[in-house]
């Protein structure tokens, strides 16, 4: 991946190299112009001491030697003097005398023919060093040129003049660079800065915190730029927070719903699921979003749904059965197509309507046939009796007393029908009669009135329930349910047996065991005695004036008292029945 430097890098780095290049060239130039005019200023000072010493051998009188020596002084310089044929006639450095001629030498050459005068670079074979020289013609009263003047000084000497200044034009050079480069990193620092904010705002942002805002900018592209991104936030905050409002409120409805609603996309993949469906479906409404839906829910009925072509605003209704495992759920299913190919799904949960048709249809074919039953034998005697029956005594007699007995018997079923009816909507409606009351008085009531037949079966009623024990119920429905439960303990109990009512304080309710020594229930009974009509021994229930209400009963009056009524049973050892009372 390729490295990416920061902008305030590249900046930098390109201020500091243009600023270094621009010192160097400054340096450069600096330097050279002062070696020039060092230069310049040497040779003119050398010139103006050669025109000097040349005015004053003008005179025929004037002495070489001692000119040549006294301007050495003078000029710090060497200085050479020859006549017009070379020879030379004065020098500051060496004897004169045994210097060879000088006509040779380029500047006095010159000038011996006529220029005003000469300067010369080169090595002096004399003196072993780099010299530059100045010549200038010696001309008599008369203009002719009798002679020539040079003065020479080191190179060296020459460079080391300009080289001088040199640290001084190094020492500005460096100042002059590094308050600049300073003042353009501050100028970067102030430039990149803007784009740092915008930066870490961005940043912001990504992370879903679009509460940021840029501060204002002394540059006019980058305020502009921070009022915009500014702008921007502020459209993006209202709308992000307008849209985390409108699906939280979607959430919201989506979980309140009763109703499980799926939402599949054109490939059939699952891409909303509430509350509800995943409670209805046994699946979790999170993980399965992005899942298939088919292999989701495995039901062919859906596949085929889903496969189906349907115009959009058509709304499809299946029945679906879901099984899972031992248990089936019912659901009315309605399909509208959406948003190209997409599916939302809508499962109503009908499993509860379902059950309470089927036990409406039960129920009533339940009391269709118990009251055929009863009416179906005495409509038969009665027709026997005014057939001739009624004339014979003791037909008649023993014809009146079936009579007599299935009428009591139709007469209980209506009473139990009209009770569970009369428990039923008075616990929709709210209507009955709850106090705190002591509840062994009931208790022993409900054994007094059974003391009688218990008796006949010599069965003893024993009743195991503290004086202070008290709880909130109905006395009336309370008592009924009581006695219907006894009612069953006497009816199943062999003689000689023992049916016992036990009481006991818990923390958050009071609990009355009802038990006895009868045949028992099998555990394939256990789950539906409390069904309406539903008898285990059917014969025998009916022999003993059962209605098969009784257990109903029960079960909506501890029902009214938002309590519950359980059962253990062992066959051939007796059942318990408990009756729960909240606090």
């Amino acid at each position: 991946m390729k490295r990416r430097h920061s902008l305030f890098f590249c900046l930098s780095l390109v201020l500091a190299t243009l600023v270094l290049l621009a010192v160097g060239v400054t340096l450069w130039v600096s330097i050279t112009v002062n070696e020039r005019r060092a230069r310049s200023q040497t040779q003119s000072a050398l010139l103006e001491s050669a025109r000097m010493l040349a005015a004053r051998l003008s005179d025929p009188k004037a002495d070489p030697e001692a000119a040549s020596a006294e301007f050495k002084i003078l000029a710090d310089a060497r200085v050479t003097i020859v006549d017009a044929n070379g020879n030379v006639r004065g020098e500051s450095d060496r004897d004169a005398s045994a210097m060879e001629n000088h006509a040779d030498r380029a500047e006095i050459l010159a000038v011996l023919r006529g220029r005003p005068f000469d300067v010369r670079q080169r090595f002096s074979p004399t003196l072993r060093h780099h010299m530059l020289y100045v010549a200038v013609p010696i001309r008599d009263a008369t203009g002719n040129i009798t002679g020539a003047c040079r003065i020479a000084r080191r190179l060296t000497d020459v460079r080391a003049i300009e080289d001088s200044a040199i640290p001084s034009l190094l020492i500005a050079a460096l100042g002059v660079g590094l308050f600049t480069i300073l003042t353009g990193f501050i100028i970067s620092r102030r430039i990149v800065a803007p784009l740092a904010d915008m930066e870490r705002a961005a940043q912001r942002m990504r992370d879903g915190d679009f509460s940021v805002r840029l501060p204002p900018s002394w540059f006019h592209e980058s305020a502009s730029l921070a009022a915009a991104f500014n702008f921007l936030c502020q459209s993006l905050e209202q709308r992000i927070t307008a849209e985390h409002r409108h699906r939280a409120q979607l959430e919201s409805i989506l979980a309140s719903m009763t109703d499980g609603v799926l939402a599949v996309d054109a490939g059939q993949r699952i891409i909303l699921a509430n509350r509800a469906a995943g409670d209805m479906l046994d699946l979790d409404p999170a993980s399965v979003v992005g899942h298939d839906i088919r292999a989701t829910l495995r039901h062919p009925e859906i596949s085929r749904l889903l496969n189906a072509p349907i115009p959009p605003g058509q709304i499809l209704e299946r029945d679906i059965l879901f099984v899972h495992g031992s248990t089936s759920r019912s659901c009315l299913l309605h399909a509208a197509a959406f948003d190209a190919s997409g599916w939302l799904l809508v499962f109503t949960d009908v499993t509860r309507l379902r059950h309470l048709m089927n036990l409406r249809k039960d129920f009533a074919s339940s009391v269709s046939h118990e009251l055929r039953t009863p009416v179906t034998a005495i409509l038969g005697f009665v027709a026997t009796l005014l057939d001739g029956a009624l004339d014979e005594p003791q037909n008649a007699r023993k014809f009146l007393d079936i009579i007599h007995a299935h009428t009591l018997r139709l007469r209980a079923l209506i009473n139990d029908l009209l009770a569970l009816t009369r428990i039923e909507r008075d616990e929709e409606s709210g209507l009955h009669n709850l106090q705190y009351l002591p509840l062994k008085p009931l208790l022993l009531q409900a054994l007094d009135d059974h003391r009688r037949s218990a008796e006949s079966k010599h069965i003893a009623l024993v009743c195991n329930c503290p004086d202070s024990l008290s709880a909130t119920f109905d006395n009336n429905l309370f008592l009924q349910a009581v006695t219907n439960l006894i009612d069953n303990a006497v009816a199943y109990s062999p003689e000689g047996r023992v049916i016992t009512l036990a009481a006991r304080d818990l923390p958050d309710a009071v609990e009355l065991d009802v038990s006895d020594q009868g045949c028992g229930i099998p555990d394939t009974e256990l789950d539906r005695i409390f069904e309406r009509f539903y008898r285990v021994d059917k014969a025998r229930t009916r022999s003993n004036g059962g209605t098969g209400l009784g257990l109903a009963i029960v079960k909506h009056v501890m029902q009214a008292h938002h309590g519950s009524v359980t059962v253990q049973s062992t066959v051939g050892q007796g059942s318990t029945f408990t009756l729960r009372l909240p606090k």
